[in-house]
Formats: structure tokens, sequence, C-alpha cells
């Protein structure tokens, strides 16, 4: 091979590599994670699992059994009893802070508003993994801001008062902040408890199209039919059952496994119209 045949072949080389870095994807694995109150109400023990960013996961069960306290800890809230978080094989307990909040992103269940700020000004917050000491935010950083409240259809809330908007209005305002964080991964926590129907079916979209986005979105569920909306992949978590069953949302939902999850008569019946299977309270 000549010089000239060398450099060629170096540089696609190069180009090869680059893009393969380009391609590669962080994935977040729970690794035999284990945590219990006071070292002696068990809450889970042993799950493993991973998520690649860009893929959704919902996590779904009972109450009780674990899915907030999950959160929690890889939000870094609550410390593992054993096992480990990781992202690309490096744990999260090795991580700075600041590290930290630009690969987890958390929009939690219940957000209480300890300052009142207007909600532009909250949701430009997120920039703050990017800021130096001291550091004010930037134009382009309020931008950024306003365009994930637009994505959000929260546009028209921007000057009004955080502490004032409805508990709904703030789950979505939250997740314009942690859109803004651009995290590797967004933890949500029951992202529709608090709002209609319509603005529900609105979020599960949004939610997609974040993964869609390359984030990856591992999100806790009470309705199993968001699974199957979402067609997303599910972790089923069981109260007082040590592991955890992973796989896609549209095989391991089953009349069966729903009857035995919650312990009542619950349908499974396909739906030409929505062109999917949907869950029915047997009897109602």
């Amino acid at each position: 091979m000549s010089a000239v045949e060398k450099k060629v072949q170096n540089t696609m080389d190069n180009e090869r590599a680059s893009t393969d870095d380009a391609s590669a994807k962080s994935v977040l694995t729970i690794d035999g994670a284990a945590f219990s109150y006071n070292n002696r109400y068990e809450v889970f023990s042993d799950l493993r699992f991973d998520l690649e960013a860009g893929k959704m996961l919902c996590l779904l069960g009972p109450n009780g059994c674990g899915k907030t306290t999950l959160l929690n800890c890889i939000a870094g809230l609550y410390k593992l009893n054993s096992g480990d978080i990781k992202i690309d094989d490096e744990s999260l307990n090795k991580m700075q802070p600041s590290q930290r909040a630009r690969t987890i992103g958390y929009v939690p269940q219940i957000i209480n508003a300890t300052f009142d700020y207007s909600v532009l000004d909250y949701v430009v917050t997120g920039c703050a993994p990017y800021l130096k000491l001291f550091a004010r935010p930037k134009q382009e950083d309020y931008d950024r801001a306003y365009e994930a409240l637009k994505q959000m259809q929260m546009d028209q809330l921007a000057e009004k008062s955080y502490a004032q908007i409805s508990g709904g209005e703030r789950q979505q305002v939250s997740i314009a902040r942690v859109v803004v964080q651009r995290p590797a991964f967004i933890l949500l926590d029951e992202p529709t408890a608090h709002l209609d129907f319509g603005n529900q079916l609105r979020l599960l979209e949004l939610a997609k199209s974040l993964a869609d986005e390359g984030f990856g979105i591992l999100m806790t569920t009470h309705n199993p039919d968001q699974v199957l909306i979402l067609d997303s992949d599910v972790i089923i978590m069981q109260k007082g059952v040590s592991s955890c069953i992973c796989g896609r949302g549209k095989e391991l939902i089953t009349q069966d496994s729903l009857q035995n999850l919650y312990g009542i008569d619950i349908l499974l019946e396909e739906s030409e119209g929505a062109n999917r299977n949907v869950c029915v309270a047997k009897g109602l």
C-alpha cells in the first residue's frame, strides 16, 4: 500500500470511528438494586434491568411495590442498601453532582413551589448544571427555556407565577425544565396523575417524542393501558416480590398477568378503533 493509499485508509478509519462514537448511546444499568427503610421494611431487592438512551421503559405495579422509591434512588435522593446504579458502567455514586445532573433529570409526582419564580425563570433553572458558580443564565438559555415551554404548549404561562399555576400545569412546566437540563435520561413519576384526559394523552405523546429525540425515558404508571398506548417496554413490579419482570409491554400485559398483579377481574380486549388491546373492568 502506497503512502497516499495509507493516508486515505487512515482517514476512512477515523471517519468510521467518529461515526461509531456518535451513534453510541448511553445505557442506564440497574444492577442488583435493593432498598429497605431502616434496614427492616424491604421495598425491593435484586432489581436488574437496562435502559438505553432513546428508548422508553414504563414501571408498572400496584401501590407500595417501590416504583417511586426506585426513581428516588436513581435520582440520588435515596441510597441503595445494596447493588448499584450505573451509566455506561460508571457508578452514579462516583459522579460529581453537576455530572449527575447532566445525566439524570427527574420530574417527581408531587412538586411544591418553594420560590415564587415566574414560570420562565423556573424553567431556565434547568440550565444550572452547565453554569459556572455565581454565573447568571444568558439570553440563549432563556430562549431555550421558552422553546421548551412551547414544546409543552405551556408558553402562554411564561410570565405567570410558578406558585400560582395548577398542579397539572406545574407538572408539565417541570417537564419543560428537565428538557432544558438536557440529561441523557429523564425520570417521570406518574406524570399524568394530575392531568385531565386530553392532557394525559398529549403528555404520553410528548414522552414518546422525547424518546425519539434521544432521551432515555423511565416512567412510572398505575395504568397498564398507558403502556399499551406507548407500545413500550415495561418493568412489572409486584409488592412483596423481590424480582421484577422486564420485556415488551404488549407481550407481558395479558389478562392473567393483570389479574395476578392487581387481584381483580380485568378484561383485555382487542379494539379495532384503537388498533390495540385495551383494558376493561369486568362488570363495571
